[in-house]
């Protein structure tokens, strides 16, 4: 079972088919020949630069879900639901 979650853990951090079949041995023995060495660097460089593109997203996305919850006042969005309750 494990096994399976790591091959959809690789699937889903990008890896091709043909680099999943290349690391699965690694992890079965704990190490890698020196020529993929190279190769899981790059590949873990890759997944670490998406992991802080995802961060940054999701620091977008939160400060957006922050100013809805509670739009700052200079809000145009905010301003205009404070005079539509002003004219209610």
């Amino acid at each position: 079972m494990a096994r399976v979650r790591l091959i959809q853990q690789l699937f889903a951090a990008g890896l091709p088919s043909r680099s999943v079949r290349e690391v699965l041995p690694c992890v079965d023995s704990g190490t890698a020949a020196p020529g993929l060495l190279e190769h899981l660097e790059a590949e873990r460089a890759r997944i670490s630069e998406r992991i802080s593109d995802l961060a940054a997203a999701r620091e977008r996305l939160d400060t957006v879900i922050a100013n809805t919850r509670n739009p700052p006042p200079e809000c145009a969005h905010h301003a205009r639901g404070q005079s539509r309750l002003a004219g209610a």
